[in-house]
């Protein structure tokens, strides 16, 4: 909501009546009239198709609109009026959505649980992890088109680079 207007007055009211006129993006307006000071609830306000207010991450996209994450129910996406939300129900690798990266058009999520999704605008391709990675907490991509990944190794405990180059996973083990 947008506050068109605002007016403040001592209680009790030493002009009468205050209005206040909220103003949605889509231009509808509700108007309240109080004449007293009071707490006042604006739940049509609230866009409620937000996925969840347990936010993780927000990211912003090359065309400026923002995506969020959570830690259990995917991702939303923003486009500037409303909320639309991703999740496995839609292609979404997993819904614990770790980091997200852009590049020419495709969106790449990482996940808590390994495998990595990139959306292409109409639908999600997910990319296998390999059987022993876990975590895939932090990406990155290049200008040749590689995934660069940091993963979790189950086998031996221990934090590893990974590299997607578009048909299978390279791994450089720390030292």
């Amino acid at each position: 909501c947008y506050l068109k207007g605002l007016a403040v007055t001592d209680s009790p009211a030493s002009s009468g009546t205050t209005r206040l006129t909220f103003s949605k993006s889509n231009g509808i307006e509700t108007s309240l009239e109080h004449s007293q000071l009071e707490e006042i609830e604006f739940p049509e306000c609230h866009d409620s198709s937000l996925i969840s207010n347990d936010i993780n991450l927000i990211k912003q996209d090359p065309k400026g609109n923002f995506w969020l994450s959570n830690w259990s129910k995917g991702v939303s996406y923003w486009d500037g009026d409303t909320f639309i939300n991703y999740n496995t129900s839609q292609g979404l690798c997993d819904n614990w959505i770790h980091d997200i990266e852009f590049r020419d058009g495709f969106v790449v999520f990482s996940s808590i649980n390994g495998p990595l999704s990139i959306y292409n605008d109409t639908n999600f391709i997910t990319i296998p992890k390999e059987a022993s990675i876990g975590e895939v907490s932090d990406i990155a991509l290049d200008a040749q088109g590689n995934i660069w990944a940091l993963m979790y190794s189950m086998s031996n405990s221990a934090y590893l680079i990974g590299k997607y180059d578009g048909t299978k996973w390279i791994t450089f083990p720390s030292p």
